[in-house]
């Protein structure tokens, strides 16, 4: 079943990258704003839950419990948002739990300082919650930088690169379109290999990587426009040989995509107050 999967998997990528051409500008465009450093993304993860076959994959253990996939934080709404300019950036990921409330884990990069803090919303009411080294105090108000050890500035890093993640999908996606001079020397290199038109109307950028990592077999990014709007992306690799052939997806819908920051997500909340660091 696993060996199927990925042969459908993979086909469906490589039937898509064989249709017909289209004008790159919309592609372009986006990835001019990238370089320039200067937009702002609102997006949702909208990935359909993976099939389950079996207990064994649908059990997860977390904190020393273990939960079915239907309790695992299956049902939450993954939300982002990134507004840059330059090499100043807010980047906020927001998880819309069954219960309403809205957790956002939010971090302000400003000249080489780096601000984290927790964003919380739930009927109306916002609160903030600082962080003082990376931690959090009793003064929820209280929030401290720490000094960014970044040399890739233009680069995006979201959530943990060690692990798959709704957050490092995002990272990858953005990253892929800028200089690799802009890019460590350990990560993906991607490369258009194809443009086109859909059915319906959507034009898509096909790109590969020349460099997957070790047991990925295919790893490809798709960017779809709309009337020359970025409007989702579609990630997908697949991994393994024979039996234990297997692979993974993100689709991300981009819902507002513009080439300038929001002067106001670029400041620190009014709520929050700088406590010097202990270090």
């Amino acid at each position: 079943m696993k060996y199927f999967k990925a042969v459908i998997f993979s086909a469906v990528f490589f039937v898509i990258l064989q249709c017909g051409t289209a004008s790159a500008d919309s592609f372009d465009n986006l990835q001019a704003a990238l370089i320039s450093g200067k937009y702002t993304l609102r997006y949702e993860n909208i990935t359909p839950p993976a099939r389950q076959n079996s207990l064994k994959e649908r059990a997860h253990v977390f904190n020393g419990k273990m939960y079915t996939a239907d309790s695992y934080m299956m049902h939450n709404t993954v939300k982002g948002v990134i507004s840059s300019n330059g090499t100043d950036r807010y980047i906020e990921t927001s998880a819309i739990q069954s219960s309403g409330l809205i957790y956002s884990s939010c971090s302000l990069k400003h000249n080489d300082e780096i601000f984290y803090f927790t964003r919380l919303e739930e009927k109306g009411k916002i609160e903030y919650i600082g962080k003082v080294d990376q931690k959090s105090q009793k003064d929820k108000s209280a929030v401290s930088s720490k000094i960014s050890a970044v040399k890739f500035r233009r680069s995006v890093f979201l959530g943990n690169p060690n692990n798959f993640s709704d957050d490092v999908a995002v990272s990858k996606v953005l990253n892929a379109l800028l200089p690799n001079s802009e890019k460590s020397s350990s990560a993906l290199i991607f490369r258009k290999v194809k443009s086109g038109v859909l059915p319906n109307g959507l034009e898509y950028t096909d790109l590969m990587a020349v460099n997957p990592p070790s047991g990925v077999i295919f790893d490809a990014i798709r960017y779809y426009f709309q009337d020359g709007q970025i409007v989702k992306i579609a990630t997908g690799q697949y991994f393994g040989s024979g039996e234990n052939l297997d692979g993974t997806r993100t689709i991300i819908k981009v819902t507002e995509f513009k080439t300038s920051a929001e002067d106001k997500l670029l400041q620190l909340p009014k709520e929050l107050k700088i406590q010097k660091s202990k270090d």
